[in-house]
């Protein structure tokens, strides 16, 4: 129900207008809606969504029911690009999810070497 509710609101908001009107109706979402819609425009792996909702407020560093941050679905997804905007936006890299995996340990599980060489690079623990 809820990724539902937020693709409704994210088509609300993201239709074709003005930077300025799209920035005005996303800052009509709560906190929890904006991370929650953040997680899933990762998942469907667009990044130019995934910009304006951290321009707008949404929280790199947020988790969800899992644990889960948005560098973890980036990670888990093989999303090099998106894991880096949101590196370059603050993201913990050394974050853990309810069973105790990073990011890092993300990318080895699925081994995403290149992303584990990211994450190292940018001060990931093993």
């Amino acid at each position: 129900m809820r990724a539902k509710f937020i693709y409704e609101s994210l088509d609300d908001y993201l239709t074709p207008k003005s930077n300025e009107d799209i920035i005005n109706g996303l800052s009509k979402l709560s906190q929890e809606e904006l991370d929650n819609a953040l997680s899933d425009e990762i998942i469907r792996n667009n990044n130019n969504n995934v910009k304006l909702l951290i321009k707008c407020g949404a929280n790199v560093n947020s988790k969800d029911e899992q644990w889960i941050t948005p560098l973890m679905w980036a990670v888990i997804f093989g999303f090099e690009d998106t894991a880096l905007i949101l590196i370059d936006n603050g993201a913990n890299l050394n974050d853990e999810d309810y069973r105790g995996n990073t990011p890092i340990l993300w990318a080895i599980r699925k081994k995403r070497y290149y992303l584990i060489n990211l994450l190292k690079s940018h001060g990931a623990k093993e």
